[in-house]
């Protein structure tokens, strides 16, 4: 506990690729530690009043990867807590920036390949996730950049998710 009463005196923030738990964990975290619980894309629909896919549609992906990520920077600005971003803010110069820089303790949330797509391949929602080539490219691009980004690394397919969510807790 951190002098001012709060739980944590740093931010968490989870990465890695979609399936790969960061929304879960992050609520799991938030649950059972009283941690506060922050996720990009939800402040991106909240400040911006649209959904994720209608912004793909009409703005493009860069201009959401640059709400992402001013969505981290102002995140970072409130109280510590534990933090979801969505798979693509490591992608891209704005959002690996953000991560970089963030006064924060960066953890990748490991995932395989085909179980991340088991676990996102029926969600209508992921854009970026509907065809199996285009995600199995994206996996691939982001792994080196979640690696680089990262102080530290939870395989989740090595332990269960309560295991996951105590690993993630060890940091706060």
């Amino acid at each position: 506990m951190s002098r001012d009463g709060n739980i944590t005196d740093r931010h968490i923030v989870l990465i890695g690729s979609s399936g790969a738990g960061k929304s879960s964990i992050a609520e799991a975290v938030h649950e059972k530690y009283g941690v506060p619980k922050y996720d990009t894309d939800e402040w991106v629909v909240d400040t911006t009043g649209l959904a994720i896919p209608k912004i793909f549609e009409e703005d493009g992906e860069p201009y959401f990867r640059f709400l992402e990520a001013r969505a981290l920077r102002r995140i970072l600005d409130n109280d510590p807590g534990i933090t979801a971003t969505g798979d693509g803010i490591a992608g891209s110069d704005v959002g690996y920036s953000a991560l970089r820089y963030a006064e924060a303790t960066i953890i990748w949330l490991k995932v395989g390949l085909d179980i991340a797509w088991d676990r996102v391949k029926e969600d209508s929602n992921r854009r970026l996730a509907q065809d199996f080539d285009v995600f199995e490219a994206r996996f691939n691009l982001h792994q080196p950049l979640y690696r680089s980004a990262a102080h530290f690394a939870i395989d989740t397919e090595l332990q269960s998710f309560d295991e996951t969510v105590a690993r993630v807790a060890d940091y706060i």
